[in-house]
């Protein structure tokens, strides 16, 4: 399972980045520290068996 931690709490990671660019295809406007991180695991977690994956994004502005 993929481990998106990256530097630790409140600090972006490469996958929480991959993540926010995936989402931003669809439209999904994300942070890549907090939502991003959530968001990169999804795939991993569909993928090990779970039949329903649910990812609630508030839609709280990422600051810029």
């Amino acid at each position: 399972m993929l481990n998106g931690i990256g530097d630790g709490y409140g600090y972006p990671s490469a996958a929480g980045e991959q993540a926010r660019q995936w989402g931003a295809a669809s439209g999904l406007v994300i942070d890549s520290t907090y939502g991003g991180k959530a968001l990169a695991i999804v795939p991993d977690v569909a993928r090990a068996g779970s039949r329903r994956v649910v990812f609630w994004h508030t839609y709280a502005a990422p600051v810029e």
